[in-house]
């Protein structure tokens, strides 16, 4: 049997076709359980996108959105820890340039951390919360949001609020969303509180 230079490399390409396109399938199928995930999470449904966040995690437990559904509906049912782990996971695996999928992450991870200080008042996730809220104000979806949250920790009378990072996330919020009803917010609270943005 004869080598054949051209034969073997139209067999690689034909195998590397082949596995794009299963990858590609995988990948479709992966999205519409995502989708799925956060349907149910939107929905109010914890039981729900806890059950498909598991389900996916034991497939592709490398993905970073995979990852965000996992904390999410670990933080849906209070599951704090958790969520801080599959947010933490998520950030490492995340897209550098995916800012929409690392915003979130930082957010559902700084929210959490936020939540866990409420309850147990350990320094170490005031500062985690701190973190990971500010590297959310940073681009994305959650940009606003994190700031929102970041103004409602350093206006409580926490002896760690800050009065110049309230004053920092409040001016971000009103130079992204100036008319929005997050600006009102941070108005009213600025105003009752004396301080001028």
């Amino acid at each position: 049997m004869r080598y054949d230079a051209r034969s073997a490399i139209l067999g690689m390409v034909l195998a590397l076709v082949a596995t794009l396109a299963g990858c590609a399938e995988d990948r479709t199928a992966l999205d519409a359980e995502l989708a799925a995930g956060r349907a149910a999470f939107e929905a109010g449904d914890a039981s729900e996108a806890t059950r498909i966040a598991r389900e996916v995690l034991a497939s592709h437990p490398d993905d970073a959105a995979v990852q965000q559904l996992a904390a999410v509906a670990a933080w849906m049912r209070g599951a704090l820890g958790e969520a801080l782990q599959h947010a933490t996971r998520g950030i490492e695996l995340a897209d550098a340039d995916d800012d929409d999928l690392r915003s979130s992450l930082h957010f559902v991870a700084g929210s959490a951390a936020a939540q866990r200080y409420t309850d147990l008042k350990d320094p170490r996730d005031w500062g985690l919360a701190n973190n990971h809220l500010e590297d959310a104000t940073v681009s994305g979806r959650q940009q606003v949001d994190a700031a929102i949250r970041l103004v409602q920790m350093h206006s409580s009378k926490d002896p760690r609020a800050d009065r110049k990072r309230l004053l920092r996330f409040a001016r971000l919020i009103l130079s992204v969303e100036p008319n929005g009803k997050e600006a009102d917010i941070v108005r009213t609270l600025a105003e009752r509180m004396g301080l001028s943005l």
